[in-house]
Formats: C-alpha cells, structure tokens, sequence
C-alpha cells in the first residue's frame, strides 16, 4: 500500500519529465527535417551564363560579326546597338554577348548538339528564359515579380512575341509587311498610321489582334472606339507592363480595377464631379462605365450595351412595371443628366 502511495504521489513529476521528453523528440525531429539540403535556387539558362563567365570569356561583338553578319547589319540599325556600346558597360551587358552570353565557349564549343548549351538564342528558347533575359537589362519597365503576375506572363508570352531584338531580313521584307497589312485590324480606307514604336513586330492594334481575336469581332461592330481608323491604339486604355505604380492608380490599364479614370482622360464632359451623382460614373456600384457601354465596340449608338429601357433595368428593377418612359429613359424628355446633375437628385437636368 505504501509503494501505490509513493507512486501516486510522485506521478505528475513522471507525466512532467514524460511530456518533456516527448517534445524534445518532435522538436528534434523538425529540425532533422528542416535542416535537410535544399540547395541554392537555379537560375534561368541565359542568367546563369553570365553568372558564371569571366571577364576574358567576352570576346566582342566584332568576333560575332565574323560568323552572323547578315545579323550584325541588323544588330547595328537597331536602337539597342546605341545603348550597349558604350565602353563604360561590363562584358556582360555589351554588344551581342549582353543578350546571348559570352562567346568564348560559344567558339570552343560548335559540334551538334553541343552548340546550344553554351549561348543563348532567344528564337530556339522558352518564353520563362527570354524574359530572363530581357529583364537584366529592362528591370525599370518592370519587375520579374510584377512580370510573373501579368495576364500576358500566364499566357506564357514572351518579349519577343511582341517585340524584335533585331530585325532579320525576313521581317523586314517589304512584300512581307504587306501581305501583313492586307489582313489587318485597319480598314483599307484607314488614315495613315504612325510607323511602329518600341521595337514591336507590327503596328500595336495589329500585333493585339493576333492574340485577342474576340476584341478584333467587336471592333467591326458599327459604333466602336476608332482603333480601326487608326486614330486610338490598345495601349491607349490597356498597360501591357503593369508596374507597382501603375497598380496603385487603378485604372483600366491594368485590369479594370476602376474604369472610369481611363474613360475620364478624353470624356472629361460626362466624368464630373456632380452634386447629385450616378453610381457607375463614380464606379461605386462596380464596374463604372463599362456597366452601360461596351469598351470596344456594340451595335448601338453610343456603344451602350442595350438600347431601350433594357438598359436601365439592370439596375433600376423596381421601376420595370410601374414606369413607361418611352423607348429610353433619357430619349424621354425625364433623365436627361444621365451621368450626374448639379441641381437635380432625380438626374432630370444637368
């Protein structure tokens, strides 16, 4: 009796020294874990080539020109020559080798399958390493972070989908431009268009086309943003390179947080600020003005989504059985400040 005595006193000092132990073992067992090798995190093909290159292994965009000159002729009218010229620059952001890699084993190394291993050629590459590439040197368009969060980086686009680095003597075929015009967003009758800007492989609206093919169908439509007639461009609504400033505005430009701001910069009349104002004009009942009118293109005037009372409806439900306006609710003669009123709570008049 006095042993279960002693036992039984001695017992929360035995299920102390128990517990103890047991999260000593786990807590070992986490750091055994945890303290596993993982390894420095690979760097992208044409980084990496760089990252491990010494100065001599640079050799000059002369020594390039000896075996590509048909490229070196191109290389040389192009705007990038100008930035990576000049003689204060690394080995590694100069000529040829800042985007294709040092050339010395590039030279030591021309047996098949060999080749390719020891320089970068953004042509024969996948999208993740061209934008690597691009990214060393275009790091203030923007981030690799921001670049990866892109609807165009998911859509595993690369620069060069877009953009040339050089042109060759294919894409600068005249005939070539041509037979690309001939299939063109653009009207035949379209006014002139400036020539392309930023290295883009064709005309912005024409290059946006090949992709966005549903928008390119609502820009036929008989009321449209004038991006056919050459007078308005993609880019004019849309931020292809979103940045972290471009994200704090908030505007269409980088996925229509608020559409309005983008609106607002050429239909200043309709933007207010009003006294009295209408909800999607502020953007505080959604999607702003994109809620009534269609951004590229509708089949009713004004590029309104419906044409009729319809319109109205979507919101103003309670007034679908008990108010006949006429055809529209604006047309009537009643709303006539549709977008805000300074004097009227109703929007009656402007």
């Amino acid at each position: 009796m006095m042993h279960i005595k002693h036992w039984l006193r001695a017992w929360p000092s035995v299920a102390m020294a128990l517990s103890m132990a047991a999260l000593a073992g786990v807590s070992l067992v986490g750091q055994a874990s945890s303290s596993k090798p993982t390894g420095p995190k690979k760097a992208p093909f044409p980084v990496a080539l760089h990252a491990g290159a010494a100065a001599e292994d640079y050799l000059g965009e002369k020594t390039c020109g000896g075996c590509h000159p048909a490229y070196m002729e191109s290389y040389e009218a192009s705007p990038h020559a100008q930035y990576v010229r000049d003689p204060k620059l690394p080995g590694d952001h100069r000529g040829c080798e800042s985007c294709h890699g040092p050339g010395k084993n590039h030279l030591e190394h021309q047996e098949e399958g060999e080749i390719q291993k020891y320089i970068f050629a953004p042509s024969k590459s996948s999208a993740a390493d061209v934008n690597a590439s691009c990214l060393r040197c275009h790091s203030r368009t923007m981030s690799e972070a921001h670049w990866k969060k892109s609807s165009h980086a998911r859509g595993d686009i690369s620069c060069i989908s877009c953009h040339f680095i050089h042109k060759d003597a294919k894409q600068a075929d005249p005939a070539a431009r041509a037979t690309r015009d001939a299939q063109s967003i653009r009207k035949p009758t379209a006014v002139a268009v400036k020539e392309t800007q930023h290295l883009l492989k064709d005309h912005e609206a024409d290059l946006c086309a090949s992709c966005h093919k549903a928008d390119v169908a609502q820009f036929r439509q008989p009321y449209h943003h004038p991006v056919p007639e050459g007078r308005m461009t993609c880019s004019d609504c849309h931020e292809p390179h979103p940045t972290r400033t471009s994200l704090r505005k908030g505007s269409m430009r980088v996925g229509l947080k608020n559409p309005t701001q983008v609106c607002a910069t050429c239909h200043r009349e309709v933007a207010g600020p009003f006294v009295y104002q209408h909800d999607p004009v502020t953007g505080a009942s959604g999607d702003g003005c994109i809620e009534c009118h269609k951004p590229h293109g509708a089949t009713n005037p004004k590029m309104l989504g419906a044409f009729s009372r319809g319109l109205c409806n979507q919101c103003h439900t309670d007034k679908n059985a008990t108010h006949y306006p006429g055809q529209t609710c604006w047309a009537s003669g009643c709303h006539a400040a549709l977008h805000g009123s300074n004097s009227d709570p109703n929007l009656l008049v402007r």
